[in-house]
């Protein structure tokens, strides 16, 4: 179950993300997922994972070392942890999804009616989209 505190929490969350911005290996998009379901539930998808990366490059070839495009490690990943997959259209907030976004699949939380991925660009910290146009969506508790 959800903290009672969850809603304060996730927009807590989400502001310190938006201030922190795009960090490799620090604050990514696979870490921004993966740090909310971890203050969420306790529950680290990453543990094992991180510190392995600090770069673009860095992160492609840890990806590459599992064997598996990042969205079929997400998946397995959050599963794995006992998270429900959900058609996207279903995904709610505080949920995580994947969306398709111009670098490719990047892992995302839904806000209040909009999913958010961080961008590397700081001018610009999230980018957004309806759940419903992600690809894959998880429950998170």
């Amino acid at each position: 179950m959800r903290p009672e505190t969850w809603p304060q929490m996730l927009a807590a969350y989400l502001a310190q993300a938006r201030a922190t911005g795009f960090v490799w290996g620090r604050h990514d998009c696979v870490l921004f997922g993966a740090n909310w379901v971890r203050e969420l539930t306790g529950t680290d998808p990453l543990k094992g994972y991180r510190g392995r990366w600090s770069s673009a490059r860095g992160a492609a070839r840890v990806i590459a070392g599992l064997g598996a495009p990042l969205g079929d490690l997400v998946a397995d990943t959050l599963t794995a942890a006992g998270f429900e997959e959900v058609p996207p259209a279903r995904a709610g907030r505080g949920d995580i999804v994947l969306g398709d976004m111009t670098r490719g699949l990047t892992v995302g939380i839904v806000g209040d009616h909009r999913a958010c991925f961080l961008t590397e660009d700081p001018r610009v910290p999230f980018a957004f989209l309806e759940p419903r146009r992600c690809a894959r969506a998880w429950r998170i508790v």
